[in-house]
């Protein structure tokens, strides 16, 4: 994947894959985080799939167990 590629489709793909596990209702939303481009091309060149509070207020606590909620 190139470094426009992750930046334009890297959210949908970690929203596709890990959404209805990891976040599964209304309060928590998975989104995709991408290095800047210097740091792509020097390597890191992976999205990474992360859940944060809806309302974008701090996350505390331990997120439950895929499949558990």
């Amino acid at each position: 994947m190139t470094f426009q590629g992750a930046l334009d489709e890297g959210g949908k793909l970690c929203t596709n894959r890990f959404e209805t596990t990891w976040a599964p209702g209304s309060d928590l939303i998975v989104s995709g985080w991408v290095s800047d481009e210097d740091e792509w091309k020097k390597g890191f060149n992976k999205v990474v799939c992360t859940v944060r509070n809806a309302d974008i207020s701090r996350t505390t606590g331990k997120i439950p167990t895929p499949g558990s909620v």
